[in-house]
């Protein structure tokens, strides 16, 4: 089966309307300042056959021409994430938990990191 974008659901809205246009050709339109639930479909009155008409209009000006693929975007080929580095990690710790610089030096060395982590760890506590 082909994607057609014309053989599809789609909606619009404007400052006081919404428009529906289901797949199988089928329309509503509500005036949501007089109808906010949208319970009376306003789609059929005549009266309201310029806003369908322009609304229709303003869908089938969006919608790609029937034949032509869209842009597509460019997909990166699915592969292994890199790696993280072990300083990628400290240095994350580091941003959350400032106050492990026991040495207020500006950068966090191993031994403060597992000193920080020990501190902060209940279940490395002793009783």
């Amino acid at each position: 089966m082909k994607y057609d974008p014309h053989e599809e659901s789609y909606s619009l809205r404007s400052n006081d309307w919404r428009y529906i246009r289901y797949e199988n050709g089928k329309e509503e339109l509500y005036n949501t300042a007089s109808d906010p639930n949208e319970w009376k479909n306003l789609a059929t009155e005549a009266q309201h056959s310029h806003e369908v008409n322009r609304l229709r209009h303003v869908l089938a000006s969006r919608l790609p021409k029937k034949g032509v693929v869209p842009p597509q975007p460019q997909w990166k080929a699915p592969g292994k994430p890199e790696p993280k580095s072990n300083e990628y990690w400290k240095n994350l710790y580091f941003k959350k938990n400032p106050d492990a610089d026991a040495d207020k030096d500006g950068t966090l060395s191993w031994p403060e990191l597992q000193a920080h982590k020990k501190a902060a760890d209940p279940a490395a506590q002793t009783p």
